[in-house]
């Protein structure tokens, strides 16, 4: 099954790059920056209301896991808001942060879409897979 993979390089590293490995055939080409085709990412659009817009609630909802074991990785130092260790279970989270879980990948916050009748907020979470 013929399949490829794209290596950018600041350098002429193809130079040291063997033309076969094991029993497979290499073949490498130099391309402008501009032809190689952007990295296809998978999202999956999740909408569900929450109680709160706490990151354990949001973390729960997003990763398909209890708000116990979300608290839990977040305590754990395995959750990220925008790129930096959360602060802890309770930290509010806003529309367009990204939050990531070790282990689990990362989601967005794409859109507060409003409040049900009992209260509850509706959120749209695009998770990356």
């Amino acid at each position: 099954m013929p399949s490829f993979w794209q290596i950018r390089s600041s350098s002429p590293i193809y130079s040291r790059i063997s033309q076969k490995s094991a029993m497979v055939s290499i073949a490498i080409e130099e391309m402008p920056l501009e032809d190689i085709a952007p990295r296809q990412e998978k999202v999956k659009e999740i909408k569900t209301t929450v109680a709160s817009l706490r990151l354990d609630a949001i973390a729960s909802s997003g990763f398909g896991i209890s708000r116990t074991k979300a608290a839990e990785a977040i305590k754990g130092d395995r959750v990220q808001v925008n790129w930096q260790p959360a602060k802890g279970p309770s930290q509010d989270v806003s529309e367009g942060d990204v939050i990531s879980l070790r282990g689990k990948g990362r989601m967005e916050l794409a859109e507060i879409t409003g409040t049900s009748r009992k209260g509850r907020i509706g959120v749209l979470l695009k998770r990356y897979m």
